[in-house]
């Protein structure tokens, strides 16, 4: 199966991609940066801290880094070279019947930038994008979608049984038919115009549409401005290591999936997505070309921190600790 998969997922990728031709959307595909108990947005300063996430992006994560940080980043291990933004989501384990010890899952991970407005995707035919009516993230933008905490079904959080193709809120039912498990987040996309999100619940500053449904309406008076729709993939390889009766858990004790949540620490060079937006509002080819973005990789791309990531890895006795 493990030789399968890279074939799987370029099956997987081709098809979406014909299927949004027509759409302004580009995408960016990462491999791992590092595994760590570290989140800059949540617990800014301190290591370690919240629980073990799977990061992706610039090499200068860190438990304290910030735009300016990022910018200095040697590379990244996504395959767009002016995206130095980090990425993170929680790592995955399988707690396996045979010997009750919690098994670390390998993740490939790919972000969205959907351009939607109040009548939902926009295409440079069928609901052209206007000047000034989507704007870029600010410098120093940062924002948390979802929670560790939820423990109901969220309408922007799903999970995917790679295979048969099923379609769950929570962990799929049976994941031994999954030859991977795709989770997926949609981050709001209402901005108050103000705030960056260094302060508060790190996404008070940001808003669904009214409705709450992220693909179409229009945004509230307390958040007016829009930015970019960031939907997360993470695809947890978990085919060649789960089996009937072993059981999923997120790295915070989470056996329901409920509670997967994905974090942003925006790091693109300035003017880079501007220039995007730009391409797709005027440029008919916008959609098949992904508003113009230079891609090359997934590159090699070493971690600049100093915690060793081993010790959350392999086959652990019990979770790693979490708050």
């Amino acid at each position: 199966m493990a030789g399968l998969l890279p074939r799987f997922l370029f099956v997987f990728g081709f098809l979406l991609y014909v299927s949004t031709v027509q759409a302004n959307v580009w995408t960016v595909d990462c491999t791992v940066l590092t595994t760590q108990r570290m989140d800059p947005i949540v617990f800014p300063n301190i290591e370690p801290a919240g629980h073990v996430h799977a990061i992706v992006g610039g090499s200068k994560f860190d438990e304290s880094a910030q735009y300016d940080d990022l910018q200095q980043s040697q590379c990244t291990t996504c395959n767009v070279a002016k995206d130095l933004s980090n990425y993170w989501v929680p790592q995955l384990y399988i707690k396996k019947k045979s010997d009750g010890k919690f098994h670390f899952v390998d993740m490939d991970f790919h972000v969205y930038y959907k351009l939607l407005n109040d009548k939902g995707q926009t295409g440079f035919h069928n609901n052209p994008l206007q000047p000034g009516e989507i704007l870029p993230f600010p410098t120093g933008f940062q924002v948390l979608a979802g929670s560790p905490s939820q423990t109901e079904e969220d309408f922007n959080i799903n999970h995917q049984c790679m295979g048969p193709g099923t379609f769950t809120h929570d962990f799929p039912p049976n994941p031994e038919d999954c030859w991977s498990v795709r989770a997926e987040i949609t981050f709001p996309s209402c901005w108050d115009g103000v705030s960056d999100g260094t302060q508060g619940d790190h996404s008070y500053h940001m808003s669904y549409p009214i409705g709450g449904d992220w693909r179409a309406g229009p945004c509230p008076d307390s958040h007016p401005k829009r930015l970019p729709t960031l939907f997360y993939e993470a695809i947890y390889q978990t085919g060649d290591i789960f089996e009937a009766g072993d059981e999923l858990f997120y790295s915070f004790n989470d056996r329901t999936g409920y509670g997967f949540h994905g974090d942003f620490l925006m790091g693109w060079d300035d003017g880079e997505i501007q220039s995007m937006i730009d391409y797709c509002i005027a440029n008919e080819d916008g959609a098949a070309r992904q508003c113009g973005i230079e891609k090359a990789g997934p590159y090699q791309c070493p971690w600049e921190g100093w915690v060793d990531g081993e010790q959350y890895k392999g086959v652990l006795d019990q979770l790693p600790d979490w708050e």
